[in-house]
């Protein structure tokens, strides 16, 4: 009997970051495990673009059907008891469920790691969950409690130090230290490389990247003082860099509510003609790995998307980030030893007098200062990461293996 395998959390594919962590982990996992039955849950048009990237052609898709008209409190209730029907449809037809990392198990936002706790909580008395590449935590008080019960008997592998730690504290069973899915060279790299072919006015080290996120909401109530933060570290930077070209890049373009295009368009529209002259945008969508390139050609990176900055370290690059959750600190911070590289950017004035024009000054001014030793650094550190996440992937094929022996 063939084990069967639900990976979750990859609805997205425009989502570069989640593609990457599943492109890396399904790319490495079918071979090891040739007769798994690997399901994603994503439509049509995300499980082409996985398969396109991956090279895994026989990936199927499932729909999980999360009921999304009942109140939350209804939800914890069927969850706990297991009387969904989401939960059932998962539970019937799976041995495994791999949960994709983010932050979003984190404390910003506590509400949703409760009501998944409930679900997974329930999930795992059936069909083996296990949590990967993950921000987690930190909780306090009574949902620290709660979040204990729900997640004390699920192997969890975190992306971070500091979500190790607080997930050692609160007792978990089956933990894994590890680093984010996408510290690894990506399937079709170096054929997916070609899409620089596509710009040729770019040239190596002679051009910035930019990636404005679109979730301004995360950083402030004023989207209209975000918008013209933006434009005016753009212009800020074409008057410092004179010779260069500067990319502005979209690195989240789906779900709606997310979509780095709508910030993109409005920096856009409110730019003259000549202040457009030296800048590209790049907004269509393109796969995981030719963003990598666009990325990792650039002299430098200053980005609103985590993963954006991970693609960069990735290819021995600096990124300078805006930073508005825990998973900045974590995965940057301590995860790569650049600190220094990282701009708190929550709960700040936003505007063209905003101080972060200032405070991102300061961190290129840094860069420039400090570039060679921090490339080393970055080297370093990456090749550290990918071997914690190499160790990552082999727990979750031995996991599964295992599973496999318990059923036979």
């Amino acid at each position: 009997m063939k084990t069967r395998i639900l990976i979750t959390h990859i609805s997205q594919t425009l989502n570069y970051g989640s593609a990457m962590m599943a492109l890396n982990l399904i790319s490495r996992m079918k071979p090891l495990l040739p007769e798994a039955e690997i399901y994603c849950e994503c439509d049509d048009y995300n499980l082409d673009r996985l398969k396109i990237g991956t090279g895994v052609q026989d990936l199927k898709k499932f729909d999980a059907l999360f009921n999304t008209t009942l109140t939350p409190i209804t939800k914890v209730k069927r969850y706990i008891f297991g009387s969904d029907e989401s939960i059932k449809k998962i539970t019937d037809n799976f041995d495994i469920l791999i949960v994709l990392g983010g932050d979003d198990l984190s404390e910003t936002y506590k509400k949703g790691a409760l009501l998944k706790g409930s679900v997974y909580k329930s999930i795992n008395k059936k069909c083996k969950v296990i949590l990967a590449g993950q921000s987690f935590g930190p909780f306090f008080g009574s949902t620290r409690v709660m979040i204990k019960n729900f997640y004390k008997d699920i192997s969890i592998i975190t992306r971070d130090d500091n979500s190790y730690e607080f997930s050692k504290s609160l007792g978990i069973k089956k933990l894994v230290k590890s680093r984010d899915l996408a510290m690894m060279p990506l399937p079709y790299q170096k054929e997916f490389g070609k899409i620089v072919e596509n710009y040729p006015s770019l040239h190596p080290n002679k051009y910035i990247t930019m990636v404005p996120s679109g979730l301004w909401h995360k950083y402030t109530d004023d989207k209209e003082g975000y918008i013209k933060t933006w434009k005016k570290l753009i212009l800020n930077l074409t008057k410092r860099f004179p010779d260069f070209k500067f990319v502005i890049l979209g690195h989240v373009l789906a779900p709606a509510k997310s979509d780095d295009r709508f910030v993109i368009k409005e920096i856009e529209k409110n730019m003259e003609p000549n202040e457009l002259e030296n800048l590209i945008f790049i907004t269509n969508a393109i796969q995981p790995a030719e963003a990598r390139q666009i990325l990792g050609g650039s002299l430098m990176v200053i980005t609103g998307r985590m993963h954006a900055a991970v693609s960069t370290f990735f290819m021995k690059k600096p990124a300078i980030s805006l930073a508005y959750s825990e998973k900045y600190a974590g995965v940057i911070g301590r995860g790569l030893g650049l600190p220094d590289l990282i701009v708190e950017s929550r709960n700040q004035t936003w505007g063209d007098q905003s101080p972060l024009l200032k405070e991102v000054d300061k961190k290129i001014t840094y860069v420039e200062n400090h570039y060679p030793e921090l490339t080393k650094k970055i080297d370093n550190k990456i090749e550290e990461c990918t071997g914690l996440v190499e160790d990552q992937i082999n727990f979750i094929v031995s996991e599964i293996l295992q599973s496999q022996k318990a059923l036979a």
